[in-house]
């Protein structure tokens, strides 16, 4: 069977970027060292990069909400065995258009691919296809938004082709005008209904166009209140959207942490959110609801019937080593290898925390294993 890996959020903060400085540079290859076999296990492997790429000259990260990471990171993403990042997200165009320009250049300079964001008009009506051995896999990423109320870059018509977006970009609200911030909000909530957003219209096309051309369509979905255990209303539908034009699989993120998994009708796979990938506990984006904890999911391929047979999903956790350093662990050898027996019962209850979570189950105890089987739990 062929075997495709999907993990959470990848984000570089200025924690991890001074930890893994060198004089002049940054080497962070052992971030992700610890989970590297894991990947090359795997026939393909995605993940969400939450940071811009952008240069030097574009300033590295410095503030807690606004990104940008050297080339470095990227790097070590693809070294680790990274095939495809969705760039897709909020946090795209934290250092504006040319910033992301930068980005899709860099990503092209060391062969990393990318989807979700565009260097020209004519690749943005094209769907990133892969034959991964003989399955036509189509891949197609897609943002709620881009922290434009907040950065202030707002695309303008001939820019608008750069980021796909599930609606359009959110207007910056005063926030001393109760009122207006009130009626925004309808307005934004009306306007981005399913039967209204142009955006979702065009999605629905493209799926329809994947479909034609692909065995299995992946949706990379970036949607979800920030923190929440469970999915907001509008992302709810989105999902139900997305399941309705006949996706096989939708990978969340955003919330930064795990959200259930649901499993429909012919094996349509719909996971809300994969949490942290790469994080770094304690900071402003990794402080609440075991934010350092994410899902490695694999969904594995049938090669004659081109369908998804099977999916299962292993735990990681992000741990900050003796020199600062964030690092990537599977949890179950951090259990196996932890001697402090209290340690190793909290580290053995958040196992069963999370994995209840994802499976949207309540179960009072859990066999420990290295990778937990998806089943269907409607």
């Amino acid at each position: 069977m062929t075997k495709i890996t999907f993990v959470g959020d990848i984000i570089c903060e200025e924690e991890q970027l001074l930890a893994n400085k060198t004089h002049n540079s940054f080497n962070f290859s052992s971030v992700f060292e610890n989970v590297k076999h894991v990947f090359l296990d795997s026939d393909f492997v995605v993940g969400n990069l939450e940071t811009p790429i952008a240069g030097g000259n574009c300033k590295y990260t410095n503030h807690k909400w606004s990104f940008n990471s050297p080339i470095e990171f990227a790097i070590a993403v693809k070294e680790s065995g990274f095939n495809l990042v969705a760039t897709a997200n909020n946090h795209c165009l934290d250092r504006g258009v040319d910033g992301l320009f930068n980005t899709m250049r860099n990503l092209d300079q060391i062969n990393l691919d990318y989807t979700g964001t565009y260097l020209s008009k004519k690749e943005s009506v094209s769907t990133y296809i892969k034959n991964i051995k003989g399955v036509k896999t189509a891949f197609i990423s897609y943002t709620y938004g881009t922290n434009a109320s907040f950065n202030g870059n707002y695309l303008k018509k001939k820019e608008k082709f750069t980021v796909n977006l599930f609606r359009r970009q959110e207007k910056s609200i005063l926030q001393n005008h109760i009122l207006k911030r009130i009626l925004l909000k309808i307005e934004h909530t009306i306007i981005s209904g399913f039967t209204l957003n142009y955006n979702l219209m065009e999605l629905k096309s493209k799926i329809k166009k994947a479909k034609m051309n692909a065995d299995l369509v992946y949706v990379l979905m970036h949607s979800g209140g920030q923190y929440n255990l469970k999915p907001d209303k509008w992302t709810v539908n989105l999902m139900g959207f997305l399941f309705t034009n006949k996706v096989d699989a939708v990978i969340g993120c955003h919330p930064h942490v795990v959200q259930k998994v649901l499993i429909k009708n012919n094996n349509q796979i719909g996971a809300f959110s994969l949490g942290n990938f790469c994080s770094y506990p304690g900071s402003d984006s990794c402080k609440m609801n075991q934010s350092e904890y994410s899902i490695i999911l694999h969904t594995y391929l049938n090669e004659n019937s081109k369908k998804i047979d099977k999916a299962t999903f292993q735990i990681s956790k992000s741990v900050i080593d003796l020199d600062g350093k964030a690092t990537i662990h599977l949890l179950y050898d951090l259990i196996n290898n932890e001697s402090d027996k209290m340690i190793r019962e909290k580290l053995i209850q958040d196992n069963l925390l999370i994995v209840n979570r994802f499976s949207d189950r309540h179960a009072e105890e859990l066999c420990l294993k290295n990778e937990y089987l998806l089943e269907n739990f409607e």
